[in-house]
C-alpha cells in the first residue's frame, strides 16, 4: 500500500490487520504449506487472493501450465 502514497493511519492499520500475506508453492499439494497453517487458513479465511503464476517468454505453454492452468486437488 506504501507504493501508491499517503493514506490515512487508520486505513492502513485495517490493512494490516485483515490482510495477512502467506507464502506457498502453487506447485505443491495444499501449497506446501504445514498441515497445521493448511487448516487455519481453510477454517479461518474467507477470501484469497493469489499472485501465483509462472510468466516467462522463452518458456513454452507446456513449461508453464501446471503451474498457471491445471487445478490442484487437496491432499
Amino acid at each position: 500500500m506504501e507504493s501508491m502514497g499517503p493514506c490515512a493511519a487508520g486505513l492502513m492499520q485495517m490493512f494490516e490487520a485483515r490482510v495477512i500475506p502467506v507464502c506457498g508453492d502453487l506447485g505443491q499439494p495444499n501449497l506446501g504449506l504445514t498441515q497445521e497453517a493448511w487448516e487455519f487458513l481453510a477454517c479461518e479465511v474467507d477470501t484469497v487472493f493469489h499472485n501465483g503464476a509462472t510468466v516467462n517468454y522463452l518458456f513454452n505453454y507446456d513449461r508453464m501450465r501446471d503451474a498457471n492452468v491445471l487445478e490442484r486437488t487437496r491432499s
